[in-house]
Formats: structure tokens, C-alpha cells, sequence
């Protein structure tokens, strides 16, 4: 059986997302998903593959490595706060003769889009901030047509 490589894809998401859920964090079935697609393609049973005890546990340090590699290395380096979403691409590999995976972190790329909290601060002073821009927007259009006024 082969070695199968291909390139494994988040997609866009938060950590909360990525590693939290109810039974299994979101990163099982992405993964379990881009890996049975990347087998089928080359011919292999991935049903007869997941049954393997030890192609499961693979999946498990895969997590596992994953997650400590994202948080000591991908969240300092790209300063990720809470709430940032990212996606993450990196090689993967399927090696169906061992039954295992593994990740190459040097492919990695990482594209990070930052939550941007509300300049207002809370709810109210959103409003009074509304209201005030609203007013100054009224007496820019007096100002705007007295100066017209005085071009005619």
C-alpha cells in the first residue's frame, strides 16, 4: 500500500472551534474527512484502514501534536487572541503500510483574521457616540450649504 500525501485545510475557524466540542473537537472530522478523501483517491479502503487500532491512535498523537504545536508555537507567533479566527494549510501524510499519520509543520501557512472589538466600548456609550456623530453630521451639511449659499 502507498504513502499518500496531500494538503490538510482548517478552513476558517476559531481555536474554540477547532479543538472543543461536544464528543469530538471539529479537527477529528476535518481530518478524518481530508484523509478518507485523500485514500479513496488512491484506491485505498480507508473502512478497513479506521478500523485499525492503531491507524485511530495515530489520529489521537496527530491531535495531540497538532494542538501543542498551534498553541506554543502558531499563537505567539501570530499574536491569535480570543475570538481571532485563522486557517491553517499544511502537507499531510498517510502512511498505509504503518497505519499512521503525521503533519508537516515547515508547510505550514497561516492566515489569521483579527476580532476587532467595538470602538464605542458598551451598548450605551454606543449610542451617545450615534447621536453625537449624528449631530455633527447635521451641522457639517448647514456649513456645507451656507458656503453654497455664498458661492451663487
Amino acid at each position: 500500500m502507498p504513502t499518500i500525501r496531500f494538503r490538510f485545510t482548517t478552513g476558517v475557524v476559531s481555536a474554540t472551534q477547532l479543538f472543543v466540542g461536544r464528543g469530538r473537537p471539529k479537527f477529528f472530522s476535518l481530518l478524518v474527512a481530508q484523509i478518507a478523501e485523500a485514500v479513496k483517491s488512491a484506491g485505498v479502503d480507508f473502512g478497513e484502514l479506521y478500523k485499525d487500532k492503531t491507524f485511530r491512535k495515530s489520529i489521537q498523537q496527530t491531535f495531540e501534536e497538532f494542538k501543542r504545536w498551534f498553541f506554543e508555537e502558531v499563537v505567539p507567533r501570530n499574536c491569535i487572541q480570543k475570538g481571532d479566527l485563522f486557517l491553517i494549510a499544511l502537507d499531510a501524510e498517510v502512511d498505509t503500510d504503518a497505519n499512521t499519520t503525521r503533519f508537516y509543520y515547515d508547510t505550514a501557512e497561516v492566515a489569521v483574521w483579527r476580532r476587532v472589538a467595538s470602538p464605542c466600548g458598551e451598548s450605551g456609550e454606543c449610542e451617545a457616540k450615534l447621536r453625537e456623530c449624528e449631530g455633527q453630521l447635521v451641522e457639517c451639511r448647514k456649513k456645507i450649504e451656507n458656503m453654497k449659499s455664498l458661492l451663487s
